[in-house]
């Protein structure tokens, strides 16, 4: 998603489980993998506009719908009717320890 804060943002436009397949986690499961960095790469956030029936989905996968974190968001998005603006920050990627190389103190 183009912006101009500079940051990696995936926006969720459409997710959805026929009635007779809810509760299997299919939705659960597609969001999982929208979150791995190892398939999607490094983003800094994930944006929905949550329709009202889904908002509390949306809570229990861990976005928020606090205006004052997504306000960043709110003038570069088009809006959605009935919906809520939802956003999930993704902790930063440390890099990985260096790997010990001493010499357990023996010469």
């Amino acid at each position: 998603l183009d912006n101009p804060l500079g940051l990696q943002l995936i926006q969720l436009t459409l997710i959805g489980a026929r009635l007779k397949y809810q509760g299997f986690g299919i939705a659960y499961k597609l969001l999982g993998v929208l979150k791995d960095p190892d398939v999607m790469g490094q983003f800094d956030a994930i944006i929905v506009w949550a329709g009202v029936d889904a908002r509390s989905w949306f809570v229990r996968q861990g976005l928020t719908d606090d205006r004052i974190l997504n306000s960043r968001y709110e003038p570069f998005l088009q809006h959605w009717e009935d919906s809520t603006l939802m956003s999930m920050t993704m902790p930063e990627q440390l890099p990985p320890p260096p790997l010990y190389e001493g010499g357990g103190g023996q010469n």
